[in-house]
């Protein structure tokens, strides 16, 4: 009995090794990638934030399934510690993608607006998102931190963008065609309906632009809010976002894209060092493609409130005009 065990025992090792050798393997890289082929760069302007290790958490991720429909009161809503946008001179870009890339070459791009006046477009890919009820900005929710009632979600930040953006000369296309609702699944294959739509019947724009509110939970589930206090007031944070084609979807222009990026982030840590977290390179798309010259912006999270959100458009709005007016001729 003991003979035919070991029999079997043996046949058994032996299979499960050849079905080992089939399978296909999976390369592991615990590497950690930095802007230059080689080494750590030491670049006057910009550094890169490694890639963590295992477990260890960088970058907060948008949720799709919120931990609750019911959003806190404003103080409970905890700040969230995100890395500073500017480090010993150095403006800080977290590296999702992986990628390799010079950073004052892209800087050095040339650039330039179109027209007599800068354009921008505007939208959103996540319409209904909203933020933390207040006074005066309480709403029906669509979904946890979520609203069809475009004077109180996201819309709204894009209209206080707008204003600011047109305060300062620049032309404004805002499109507010809903694609999250009723459906979530499917939003990007609509939002770049929606921008081609736009760029068929207006042309090319100096800027193309999804502006979207985070989410970011801490660890016991509950959502934090980004802030900062510029002038007295407090404002959510903005963040920068650049795809690429690192997730395996067509995008010749990812480089464009973060050349335009690095000039607004550095132009947002020069007029407002607190307001921006570290422009983040990712391995999704984002419908980037589309233009040469578009990125994704969030501003707060859904810890926030409206009038932190309203603000931070405001001082957006103002350093992407200065970029823009910088490259009119």
């Amino acid at each position: 009995m003991l003979r035919k065990r070991i029999f079997f025992f043996g046949i058994l090792c032996i299979f499960f090794y050849l079905v080992g050798l089939l399978l296909p393997r999976v390369p592991f890289s615990t590497e950690v990638v930095f802007a230059s082929h080689a080494s750590p760069p030491s670049l006057p302007l910009f550094s890169v934030l490694p890639l963590a290790p295992v477990g260890e958490k960088t970058a907060p991720v948008k949720t799709t399934a919120p931990v609750s429909t019911k959003a806190p009161a404003p103080a409970d809503a905890a700040i969230f510690d995100a890395k500073p946008a500017l480090i010993n001179g150095k403006y800080q870009i977290q590296n999702s993608a992986g990628y390799a890339f010079d950073t004052d070459a892209l800087l050095s791009l040339p650039f330039s607006v179109s027209g007599e006046k800068p354009r921008v477009l505007l939208y959103h890919t996540h319409t209904s998102e909203a933020y933390t009820e207040s006074e005066g900005y309480t709403y029906t929710a669509s979904d946890a931190y979520r609203t069809e009632d475009q004077s109180l979600n996201i819309c709204r930040v894009g209209e206080a963008l707008r204003a600011s953006l047109e305060a300062q000369g620049i032309e404004v296309v805002h499109d507010t065609t809903s694609h999250d609702f009723p459906s979530y699944s499917g939003c990007y294959a609509r939002s770049l309906e929606t921008v081609e739509n736009n760029l068929a019947l207006s042309g090319n724009f100096d800027l193309v632009i999804d502006l979207h509110r985070d989410a970011i939970a801490g660890e016991d589930g509950r959502y934090l809010k980004t802030a900062c206090e510029i002038n007295g007031k407090t404002a959510a944070q903005a963040l920068v976002v650049i795809g690429t084609d690192r997730g395996g979807l067509p995008h010749p222009n990812w480089q464009t894209n973060l050349a335009l990026g690095l000039k607004v982030q550095k132009k947002l840590c020069e007029m407002y060092p607190e307001l921006p977290r570290p422009l983040h390179l990712r391995t999704e798309r984002f419908n980037g493609h589309v233009s040469d010259r578009a990125l994704l912006l969030e501003i707060g999270s859904c810890g926030n409130t409206m009038e932190e959100a309203l603000y931070a458009a405001e001082l957006v709005g103002n350093a992407i005009s200065a970029v823009l007016l910088e490259y009119t001729a």
